[in-house]
């Protein structure tokens, strides 16, 4: 795709707002507005003349508050607003007082929602016991604290480590309890739909657990003692039809209807069969999921209180602590609406549940009733919402509506894209058509819009219109046989951009978009070998690199000796440059010694029989394997840690060279 000369596109300050930004700017001062704001639509610039259209009403400029997720786009909306403010102040100036001098020198405060909610907490986490030194713990650190518990767990004779091991390994293991601290964190915290309010995971974490249990229990009952016969197959039969059977000799035709009658019968028999077998393995698969969360709640538990205990929190945490102090200590609430009476949300479509709820306690709540009362302005785009994993869902704008009464005229839309040509405008409109449902809408055109029984529909979001000087622009649709001719395709599209619209060879002229970023040094290599220069975002580029990859895969290595994908990169590198036959030959070497190391740790536990030949111990542990497999004999009794592997050969016999070697050059 591409929009021509982008350039035209692009709105600048001296245009003035268009009549929709001017309706968001000037909106009521002393009411909740909320903002649909299409992609290109000028939401920045919209958001920063409202702050000035606000400072212009009396509005101090200290009162107003400004949150939006990145700290990028904190930087951007902060720069933006000191400069309006600052050149407004200036251009107002007079000299006769200091008031203008004022307003250019205080002004808005502009923050990321996780530092806005991490600064309430340090402030007053006193009053919960929540330690104002408590430091932030990253994904990382969070991993190696969960595999401490897991790892504590498991040598706990009291836990059934047994049935742990059946229903998980490690690595999955691990993953599911970080996933399920998020999901508590973010969508179980808050007030639910009986009016019922969760401040705390602990409090989440019993509530999770009385409707697993009661689900468990129901489940248990359907299965009872019943048992699946036979692995199900993967393909589910066709539904029986009746058809006769065919004639032979001596069939009357009483006797074929009969055959075909019972033929059909045993058809439908097997079928019915199939699909009451497919039932139970779903409702057993259920029950195990349900033995499994209830694992994974005593982890999290153990995971909250341990984080406690260091005194490290994630920013879930953080947020967790803060709507339990603004939900307990209504005078902090109290005490933030008089520091600020103006907020704008930007960005509101990938707030979490929980933020949603404690943006609504600490600046709504029962402000009416006592007469002190917080605006906030609610800015996004539902079709843009990117962080479901931080527990952001559909429907964060239909909330907002009804959490802060949002009347009909207090609901404004941004629909006129700068930045984007006519021709990519229509493609995106008819891409994101399937979403643009109003509520209630049956019509034949959205008949393909999956429904389900939760309403997670957000507010209509308006087809986007381009601006009257739009350019065209070029939308083209191309599918090339095999990834070399694509690459080069991509490469001489590019050159005949820059060639046409390449005046200023400091600007980027081309982005070229990729679902993953597996493929992007390739494309950027290309590029550079035809002397397009290029710039990679969102991809760790030195990681890439062969030699850094080799550090890596030595140090798996060293750490890991049963890491066969990192043993075999180094080996094929030209450093040793070993033939494939070589490796293979090596390999057979590791597996031999492993087959001694196994089966003489069997052997001296009693599970295979002493003194047999070299040439059986093979036969003797892989048919222990497989009693285990069937279930004959534990797995858990089986399981050795250690082994022989080829890194162990390689590197003992490394180590027998550097000994005895040379010490030269």
């Amino acid at each position: 795709m591409s929009n021509n000369n982008v350039s035209a596109v692009k709105s600048t300050p001296n245009s003035g707002p268009s009549l929709e930004q001017k309706n968001v700017i000037e909106a009521p001062i002393n009411q909740d507005v909320l903002i649909v704001a299409g992609a290109g639509s000028g939401k920045t610039y919209t958001m920063t003349r409202r702050v000035i259209h606000l400072i212009k009403s009396k509005v101090p400029p200290e009162s107003i508050l400004g949150l939006t997720f990145t700290n990028k786009a904190a930087a951007e909306l902060l720069s933006r607003v000191s400069a309006e403010v600052s050149a407004s102040g200036a251009s107002g100036s007079n000299g006769a007082n200091g008031a203008n001098g004022a307003k250019s020198f205080l002004k808005p405060e502009v923050m990321t929602y996780d530092a806005f909610f991490q600064s309430i907490v340090r402030r007053y986490g006193l009053l919960v016991g929540f330690n104002q030194n408590t430091m932030p713990l990253s994904d990382a650190g969070a991993m190696e604290i969960i595999k401490s518990i897991i790892g504590k767990y498991l040598d706990n004779p009291q836990n059934n480590a047994k049935n742990l091991s059946k229903l998980y390994n490690f690595d999955t293991l691990c993953a599911d309890v970080i996933n399920l601290c998020s999901e508590i964190s973010c969508s179980m915290i808050g007030v639910d739909s009986i009016g019922a309010t969760c401040s705390s995971v602990p409090q989440a974490v019993q509530k999770i657990r009385e409707w697993n249990n009661e689900f468990a229990k129901h489940l248990k009952n359907v299965i009872a003692d019943k048992k699946v016969e036979s692995p199900l197959s993967a393909k589910a039969p066709a539904i029986p039809k009746y058809k006769k059977v065919k004639k032979t000799a001596g069939m009357s035709e009483q006797d074929v209807e009969k055959a075909s009658a019972e033929k059909f019968k045993d058809a439908c028999k097997s079928y019915e069969k199939y699909w009451d077998d497919s039932c139970l393995q779903f409702c057993i698969n259920l029950y195990n999921a349900c033995l499994k969360r209830d694992i994974l709640l005593d982890l999290v538990l153990q995971f909250d209180a341990e984080k406690k205990r260091v005194n490290m929190a994630q920013f879930s945490d953080f947020t967790i602590a803060a709507y339990y102090l603004v939900t307990h200590f209504p005078s902090i609430c109290a005490q933030y609406r008089n520091q600020y009476s103006q907020v704008l949300l930007d960005e509101y479509q990938d707030t979490s549940t929980t933020q949603a709820m404690l943006i609504n306690t600490l600046f709504y709540g029962n402000a009416a009733a006592e007469g002190n009362r917080t605006h906030v302005m609610a800015v996004g785009d539902p079709f843009q919402a990117i962080y479901s994993f931080r527990g952001a869902s559909t429907g964060a704008f239909c909330k907002f509506e009804q959490d802060f009464n949002i009347s009909a005229q207090n609901k404004y839309s941004l629909t006129v894209t700068r930045r984007n040509s006519l021709f990519i405008l229509k493609v995106a409109n008819a891409l994101t058509e399937p979403m643009r449902v109003e509520n209630g809408d049956n019509s034949t055109q959205n008949a393909s819009r999956r429904f389900s029984s939760i309403d997670d529909r957000e507010v209509q979001v308006e087809t986007l219109k381009p601006k009257e000087d739009a350019p065209n622009g070029t939308v083209c649709a191309l599918f090339m046989p095999n990834q070399g001719e694509e690459i080069d395709a991509v490469v001489r599209f590019a050159k005949k951009i820059v060639e046409k619209y390449g005046e200023n060879p400091l600007e980027p002229q081309l982005a070229i978009l990729f679902r993953s970023k597996a493929k992007m040094p390739q494309y950027a290599q290309k590029l550079e070998d035809a002397g397009i220069r290029t710039s990679i975002v969102g991809y760790s580029s030195i990681i890439e690199k062969p030699a850094v990859k080799d550090v890596l895969s030595l140090l798996r290595v060293v750490q890991d000796h049963s890491d066969s994908n990192s043993l075999m990169r180094l080996l094929a590198t030209p450093r040793f440059a070993l033939s494939t036959a070589d490796l293979s030959t090596l390999a057979s070497i590791a597996n031999s010694a492993n087959t001694e190391y196994l089966y003489n740790v069997y052997a001296s536990a009693g599970l295979v029989e002493e003194g047999l030949p070299r040439s059986q111990w093979d036969s003797a542990v892989r048919n222990l394997r497989n009693r285990a497999n069937s279930g004959e004999v534990s797995a858990q009794v089986i399981n050795i840690y250690g082994g022989v592997y080829l890194a162990d050969l390689i590197m003992r016999d490394f180590g027998d060279f550097g000994a005895s070697g040379d010490s030269g050059d």
